[in-house]
C-alpha cells in the first residue's frame, strides 16, 4: 500500500458520512472514469437514482424528526409515562433524532457538490464525531433497555431501577461514547477542500474500525439477544406453570369437597353446605382475581418484550449493511471500486431508516404510546382549528363593533337632524 492510502486511512462508524469515506468515494468516482465537475449537481449519479435518493432522504428526515420528537413529548408531558424505564426510551429517541437531523442535510450537499467540504475546520472535527457518538449511544441504550427488561421479568419482586440509577446509566453511556469518538475527532483535519482522517499508521485505523464495530454493533447485539432469550423463556415457562398449578388447585379442591361430604353425616353436611359454598365462592373469587392480575402482568411483559425485540431486529437489519461495507472497505481496500459510491448511499439509507422505524414500532406494540400519538395529533389538529375559530371570532367581533359604531353614529345624526327640524322658533312677546 502506498503512502497516500496510509495517510488517508478510513474508519468504520455506524453513522453517516466520514472523512475517510470521502476519500474512498472520490477515489471511486475517479476510478469510474466519469467526467465529474465540481459544479452542482453531482453528475456521477443517474437521474433516477438521484430522484429516489432525494425522496427517501426527505421522507426519512421528516419521519425521524417528527416521530422521535413525539416520543419525547409523550414521555415528558404524561405523568404516567415518566417512569425510569421510559427515560431510556426517551434517550433512544433523542439519539434517533440527532443522527439523521445532523447527517442528512450536510451529507446531501456534500454528495451534490462532489464531497467538497464547505462547513469549516471546526465542523470538520464536530459534525461526524457527533453523529458517531449519537449512534454509539443508541446502541448502548438498547443494551441498557434489554438489561432493564431482563430484571423486570426474571426478578419481578426485586426493586426496579430508580430514576437516579437510570440517569447514571445514561450519563455513563454518553461518557463512554464520547471517549470512543475522541480519537476520531483528533485525527480529523481539514486538508484543502476535504475533511480527512490523518492516522499515523494504517494499523491504528484498522484497530479503531474493529473497535467501533464491536462497540456499536457486535457486542450490544449479542448482549441483547442473550437477555431477551432468557426473558422470553422465563415468560412462557412461568405461564405454563401458572396454568398447571391452577388445574391442580381446582382438582384438589374438588377432591377435598368430595371427601368431606362423604365422611360427614347427611344432617351435618346439610347444615354446613351454605357456609362451605360461601367460603368456596370467596376463595374462588380471590384465586380468579389473582390469576387475572398475574395473567395481565405476564401479557404486558410479553408485549413489551416483543416490542423491544422488534426494535432489536430492525437495528440488526438496518445497521448491518453499513458496518459490513466499511469493514470490507477498510480491511480489503475496496473503496476504489467504481460501484462503491452508490453502495455507500444505499447503506446510509438503511442506517437512517432505523431512526424512522422505532416510533412506528412503539405505536404498533404499545397502547400507551399509541394513545399518546393520537392525543398529540388530535391536540395539534384541534389547536389549529381553535386558532382559526379564534381568528374568525375576532373578525366577527370587529365587524359587529364597526357596524354598531356606524349604526350608533347614524342614529345620532338622525336624532340631531330631527331635533333641528322639530325645534320651534322662539316667540318674542312685545
Amino acid at each position: 500500500m502506498d503512502s497516500n492510502i496510509t495517510s488517508n486511512a478510513s474508519v468504520t462508524t455506524l453513522f453517516p458520512f466520514y472523512s475517510s469515506q470521502v476519500s474512498y468515494v472520490t477515489d471511486a468516482i475517479n476510478a469510474s472514469h466519469v467526467n465529474v465537475s465540481t459544479d452542482y449537481p453531482n453528475t456521477a449519479q443517474s437521474l433516477d437514482f438521484w430522484i429516489v435518493k432525494l425522496v427517501l432522504y426527505g421522507v426519512i428526515l421528516l419521519g425521524s424528526s417528527v416521530g422521535n420528537s413525539l416520543v419525547i413529548y409523550i414521555i415528558v408531558s404524561n405523568v404516567r409515562m415518566r417512569t425510569a424505564s421510559n427515560y431510556l426510551i426517551m434517550n433512544l429517541a433523542l439519539c434517533d433524532f440527532v443522527t439523521p437531523v445532523f447527517s442528512i442535510p450536510f451529507d446531501f450537499f456534500l454528495e451534490e457538490y462532489n464531497y467538497i467540504w464547505m462547513y469549516g475546520a471546526a465542523m470538520c472535527k464536530i459534525l461526524w464525531p457527533l453523529t458517531t457518538m449519537s449512534s454509539t449511544s443508541a446502541a448502548l441504550t438498547l443494551a441498557a433497555i434489554s438489561l432493564d427488561r431482563y430484571r423486570v421479568i426474571m426478578h419481578p419482586f426485586r426493586p426496579r431501577l430508580t430514576m437516579f440509577k437510570i440517569k447514571c446509566i445514561i450519563a455513563a453511556v454518553y461518557v463512554f461514547s464520547l471517549l470512543m469518538v475522541a480519537p476520531y475527532s483528533y485525527v480529523l483535519i481539514l486538508k484543502g477542500n476535504e475533511c480527512r482522517e490523518i492516522w499515523p499508521d494504517i494499523s491504528f485505523k484498522k484497530y479503531y474500525t474493529l473497535g467501533l464495530f464491536l462497540v456499536q454493533y457486535c457486542m450490544p447485539l449479542i448482549f441483547m439477544v442473550f437477555m431477551y432469550s432468557l426473558a422470553l423463556k422465563n415468560l412462557y415457562t412461568s405461564a405454563d406453570k401458572t396454568s398447571g398449578q391452577k388445574a391442580e388447585q381446582e382438582q384438589a379442591a374438588v377432591s377435598r369437597k368430595v371427601s368431606r361430604t362423604s365422611t360427614n353425616s347427611r344432617s351435618s353436611a346439610a347444615e354446613a353446605e351454605p357456609k362451605l359454598k360461601k367460603v368456596s365462592s370467596t376463595v374462588r373469587l380471590v384465586r380468579k382475581f389473582s390469576s387475572t392480575v398475574r395473567r395481565g402482568k405476564t401479557e404486558a411483559n410479553k408485549r413489551a418484550t416483543k416490542m423491544f425485540m422488534a426494535i432489536v431486529g430492525v437495528f440488526t437489519i438496518c445497521m448491518f449493511p453499513n458496518q459490513a461495507l466499511w469493514l470490507w472497505a477498510d480491511f480489503y481496500n475496496e473503496g476504489q471500486n467504481p460501484r462503491f459510491l452508490n453502495a455507500v448511499i444505499i447503506c446510509w439509507l438503511f442506517t437512517y431508516a432505523n431512526s424512522v422505524c422505532n416510533p412506528v414500532i412503539y405505536a404498533v406494540f404499545s397502547r400507551d404510546f399509541r394513545r399518546g400519538f393520537k392525543r398529540a395529533f388530535r391536540k395539534a389538529f384541534c389547536l389549529h382549528r381553535y386558532k382559526n375559530r379564534q381568528v374568525y371570532k375576532t373578525d366577527m367581533v370587529e365587524t359587529l363593533t364597526t357596524e354598531l359604531k356606524c349604526v350608533a353614529s347614524g342614529e345620532t345624526e338622525k336624532r340631531k337632524r330631527k331635533n333641528a327640524t322639530v325645534q320651534r322658533p322662539k316667540l318674542y312677546l312685545l
